[in-house]
């Protein structure tokens, strides 16, 4: 692939996580460790693999699969885009600004909402 076609790709991965991100939101905050969403390249060996756009879900500790329920288990997947989960520790303050407060509020029914019935039990907890 030549510089053009991936610079294209990249471009049509950014668009699809941007057009999937409000939905996307919705349902991993419903996770009980996740502390935030956004959109990036993938993490690998310490470092940033701009060939790989994917959704960030950003937890304080990452726990071994071994500690987890399986209704816990954050997919490797949403709307065919790839999750990396973030450990990024925990908030310096214990206060939450007026962007937290619209995902703190939801209910799981409301975060399930715009999600097919097939995933939504599948992603329910």
């Amino acid at each position: 692939m030549n510089n053009e076609q991936t610079f294209d790709e990249t471009s049509r991965r950014y668009a699809q996580c941007y057009d999937n991100l409000s939905q996307a939101r919705t349902v991993l905050m419903s996770f009980d460790d996740v502390i935030g969403v956004g959109i990036g390249p993938k993490q690998r060996d310490g470092k940033l693999d701009t060939s790989e756009v994917c959704f960030l879900v950003y937890v304080e500790t990452k726990r071994p699969a071994s500690e987890l329920e399986a209704k816990a288990f954050i997919p490797k997947e949403f709307a065919g885009v790839m999750i990396d989960v973030v450990e990024i520790g925990r908030r310096r303050l214990d206060v939450h600004n007026q962007f937290d407060a619209r995902w703190l509020k939801q209910s799981t029914t409301d975060c399930l909402s715009n999600v097919s019935g097939d995933e939504a039990e599948r992603l329910a907890v």
